[in-house]
Formats: C-alpha cells, structure tokens, sequence
C-alpha cells in the first residue's frame, strides 16, 4: 500500500516475513554461540595397551630474540663502549631460569638484564682498560643484586620480563640509529 507521497508501508504479511527471518538469524546466533561454548571434556586417553596417559604439559620457552643477527648487526652492537668486557661478563653471569627457576637465578638473570639494558642505553663510560671496564660493570651488577634482593620472586619474574622488552627495545634503537650512521660513511665512502 503507498502513501500519497509515494512510500511503501509493510503490510501485515511483509512485517511476518521480517519478523520470521529475525527470529531465523537470532536462533543461527544462539546456536552457533553454543557451539563454541561446548568444550570437550578433558579425559585422560587410553591406550592399547589399556593404561592411562596423564596429559602432559609443555612449557613454553620464552623466545631469546624476535629475530636474527646479521653480521652488521653485530658489529653495530660491538661499537657500543666496553662492548667487548660485557660479553665476556654476560657468559660468566648468564644463569637459565628456565633450567633452574629457584628465587636466585631469578635475581641473577634480572640484575644482568638491568646491566644489560644500562649497556644498551650506552651509559658504560670507557675507561680505557679492560680490568677497569670490567670493574664498573661488576659494581654496576652488585648493586643491582643488592637493589633487588628483597622482592618476592613474583615480582622478580614480572620485573625481568619487562626488561626483556626493555632490551630488545633498547637493541633495535641501537641498531637503528647507529645503521643509518654506517649507511652514511658508506655512502661517503662510494663518493670518494
């Protein structure tokens, strides 16, 4: 039926059908939400040889890096200062957490991850030996054990993870601002 300006109004058999296929695509929604809500149940397998498998869990390894580095990666991160002394301090150092997850490895791998993000961040000075490059980043790590000492091992773990990001942050600023540098002398370089 049309109005006198020319508009359709639904009919009592138009408003049905509408009516009729809201209902259809609510109920498509309602079964399809209760789909996905049904879970199997979690039941321990039995095997041939009719003994129960205890479901395993695996842990997931916290990966080291997102990715890669190149060998031009390597040589802008060994520009860094005392960058030679930190390696040697970070294989002396290193403890896996994964291996042993007691509240001292948690504290060892936080303090180095500190100095390691202190390194990143460039604030090691060079002081021109070794034995004294060495020196600032043992006292530098000392007193991030002693700083650490007292928290709760949670809170160790929520720590070390956001200076994980926190290295992996300061790594790529470090390449990124120091590869446009060795892009530019080589340019410089290509001139000459």
């Amino acid at each position: 039926m049309f109005s006198q300006y020319g508009i359709k109004f639904p009919t009592r058999t138009t408003k049905l059908e509408i009516k009729l296929l809201n209902e259809k695509v609510i109920e498509q929604k309602r079964i399809k939400d209760a789909a996905v809500v049904v879970k199997k149940p979690l039941t321990p397998k039995i095997s041939q040889n009719h003994k129960q498998e205890t479901p395993t869990t695996t842990k997931k390894r916290p990966s080291r890096a997102s990715r890669k580095f190149t060998e031009e990666d390597m040589r802008i991160i060994s520009m860094l200062p005392c960058s030679k002394e930190f390696s040697q301090f970070h294989k002396e150092a290193y403890v896996d957490v994964v291996k042993d997850s007691s509240k001292q490895n948690y504290l060892r791998q936080l303090a180095l991850q500190t100095t390691k993000c202190y390194h990143l961040r460039n604030q090691f000075k060079n002081l021109k030996t070794e034995h004294l490059n060495m020196d600032q980043i043992k006292q530098y790590y000392h007193a991030r054990l002693d700083e650490y000492r007292d928290f709760k091992k949670v809170d160790l773990q929520k720590k070390l993870d956001t200076y994980r990001k926190q290295v992996k942050i300061n790594i790529g600023k470090w390449l990124k601002q120091n590869s446009k540098k060795s892009a530019k002398t080589a340019e410089l370089d290509n001139q000459q």
